[in-house]
C-alpha cells in the first residue's frame, strides 16, 4: 500500500489545489446545475482565495500526498457560532474537502477530516461541514467520519 503524507499547504501547491478545487466543483454541480453560476473570472478569484487562505493563519489547508503528488485536500477555518445562546462559542467549519477519484475508499477523507478536527483541537466547540442533500455518498462519508445531520440549507435564485 502507499504512503499517504499529510502536510500543510504552501503557495508551490496552488496550481494543484486550484485543479482539484475545480474537479471538486464539476461533481458538485452535477447535484445543483442552476447553483452553478459562475464569473467570467473565477479561476483568478479563487487563486486569489486560495493563496489568502494559505498564508492565513485562520485557514486550515491541509494536502494528502501519494508519492509525492497530491491525492486530495481540506480547508477548514473557525468561526464564531450564531446566535451566540448555546454553550457552544467557536465552530470549525470544512470549506472544502476533495480526495481525487483513483484515491478513494483508501481513509484520506476520513484522516483530512480528523486532523482538521485535531488541528482545532480545544478551541472549538463544533465542527461541522456543509453538503448537497443530493450528494448521498458525501452524507454517508461524513456520518461515517462521526458528523451528524443538523441543519438543511435552503436556497432560491433570484437574479
Amino acid at each position: 500500500m502507499e504512503e499517504i503524507i499529510y502536510r500543510e499547504a504552501v503557495m508551490q501547491d496552488l496550481a494543484e489545489l486550484i485543479d482539484m478545487w475545480i474537479n471538486l466543483r464539476k461533481e458538485q454541480d452535477d447535484f445543483s446545475p442552476e447553483y452553478k453560476v459562475y464569473k467570467k473570472d473565477f479561476v483568478e478569484i479563487t487563486k486569489e482565495y486560495f493563496s489568502k487562505c494559505i498564508l492565513s493563519n485562520e485557514q486550515f489547508v491541509l494536502i494528502a500526498e501519494s508519492n509525492s503528488k497530491p491525492a486530495g485536500y481540506i480547508m477548514a477555518e473557525v468561526k464564531d457560532f450564531s446566535p451566540p445562546i448555546y454553550d457552544w462559542k467557536k465552530e470549525a467549519q470544512v470549506k472544502n474537502i476533495f480526495v481525487k477519484p483513483e484515491f478513494r475508499g483508501k481513509g484520506i477523507g476520513k484522516e483530512l477530516i480528523s486532523r482538521a478536527e485535531n488541528f482545532y483541537g480545544k478551541d472549538i466547540d463544533m465542527f461541522t461541514v456543509m453538503v448537497n442533500v443530493e450528494n448521498k455518498k458525501a452524507i454517508k462519508f461524513y456520518e461515517s467520519s462521526g458528523l451528524k445531520k443538523f441543519n438543511l440549507r435552503m436556497y432560491k435564485l433570484v437574479k
